[in-house]
């Protein structure tokens, strides 16, 4: 039983890198996250799912992954898209805790969702249509739409800027566990990209995109949901 595990582990390392970063969410949704808190952590990274095809851009550029049955996308990138989403809801309820409060209707949720949702992939499709590298691509689209949430929500800005720095480092800590006990993972990232270039052991682009994912995804969650603050980071529009 060992060695099969063993054998698919090395195998399949985006899939076992996945599963221990899923497995470190939960972890943490039982540990650290308020009660009340743990159902928006779990839609957080529900509502991310649906921008799992995107991964297909990044593959043979970014990264080369091998994915059960040999596809080009598979149940791999769906657990991504959910887990880091979720961990970066994860991180800012472990922050802010019972601050967080929330009035908004589910179809006012929605609608908000949608339109962030779709200026968001617009942005990221122009970028890598005019032939900007995947992550170049994705870190600015991030970067642009949280500027134009800070417009709307001036009063998050701290808020973001403590997902920033927050998920920045959890994510950095959690991609050092992967390779811990993943050896072989951080071999499929593309050594000649510079985003796929290690700094400390972790490549440059999930340093660079997982700081601003924090402060972008942070953002686009507390806007879409009509988050509001009952502490010292809020400020006044």
């Amino acid at each position: 039983m060992e060695n099969h595990l063993l054998d698919l582990i090395k195998s399949q390392p985006y899939l076992a890198a996945n599963i221990l970063y899923l497995i470190w969410l939960v972890i943490g949704l039982f540990l650290v996250v308020p009660l009340k808190q743990r159902m928006i952590v779990i839609v957080s990274g529900l509502i991310s799912i649906p921008c799992f095809p995107f991964l297909v851009l990044f593959e043979n550029n970014y990264w080369v992954q091998n994915r059960l049955g040999g596809w080009v996308l598979g149940i791999e990138d769906a657990i991504c898209s959910f887990a880091v989403a979720a961990m970066v809801w994860l991180v800012i309820s472990a922050l802010f805790r019972n601050r967080i409060s929330s009035k908004i209707s589910m179809r006012g949720a929605f609608n908000r969702y949608i339109s962030s949702a779709g200026i968001s992939v617009f942005i990221f499709l122009i970028l890598f249509s005019v032939e900007f590298l995947p992550m170049t691509a994705l870190v600015l689209c991030n970067l642009i739409v949280w500027v134009m949430l800070i417009f709307l929500r001036r009063d998050l800005l701290l808020f973001s800027l403590s997902g920033m720095l927050a998920y920045g480092f959890v994510h950095f800590l959690l991609m050092k566990s992967c390779f811990l006990f993943i050896p072989d993972f951080i071999l499929t990232w593309n050594a000649g990209n510079i985003w796929g270039t290690p700094v400390i052991g972790v490549p440059l682009g999930e340093i660079a995109w997982a700081m601003i994912y924090g402060a972008f995804w942070s953002l686009f969650m507390a806007h879409s949901l009509g988050i509001r603050l009952n502490c010292e980071f809020s400020q006044t529009t």
